[in-house]
């Protein structure tokens, strides 16, 4: 249950960048004893996705650690939960025509989840999660 929460948590997170500074202002919800601990972000095989901007690894890594640390550094549970984050692949849109061609951005991770006390992952498997941009005012004609 705690890991479905996690992943959520984080999904909301990574999705919720075009209002993410009103999110930011809310107070914290919640998140049973989670405190982080810490946060790894690679890109070893990072995959740009066709009609895309450019972006190097590098970039993502910074992006993807900063908002990692921006929105999980504020839960002050009694435990320490650690995260590691390899960046997949992404499609960052380019400019677009209005209900003819609107492309939208979208981040794909990897996520495990460490257990600090039990020492060891928390699932066998990474989660893979895929973000995809919401749809807003300032995005009706695409994010480019």
């Amino acid at each position: 249950m705690f890991r479905l929460l996690l992943c959520l948590a984080l999904v909301l997170g990574l999705t919720a960048c075009a209002d993410g500074a009103r999110q930011l202002r809310k107070p914290v919800e919640p998140l049973g004893d989670f405190k982080l601990g810490h946060a790894i972000v690679v890109a070893p095989n990072i995959v740009q996705g066709p009609a895309s901007r450019d972006a190097t690894a590098d970039d993502w890594i910074a992006g993807v650690d900063a908002a990692l640390e921006q929105r999980f550094r504020r839960y002050e549970g009694d435990k320490f939960y650690h995260l590691g984050v390899s960046v997949e692949g992404f499609v960052l849109a380019v400019p677009g025509v209005p209900l003819v061609f609107n492309p939208k951005s979208v981040l794909i991770v990897k996520v495990t989840v460490f257990d600090d006390a039990a020492g060891g992952k928390m699932h066998d498997e990474p989660e893979q999660i895929t973000a995809l941009e919401a749809v807003s005012a300032q995005t009706i004609v695409g994010s480019g």
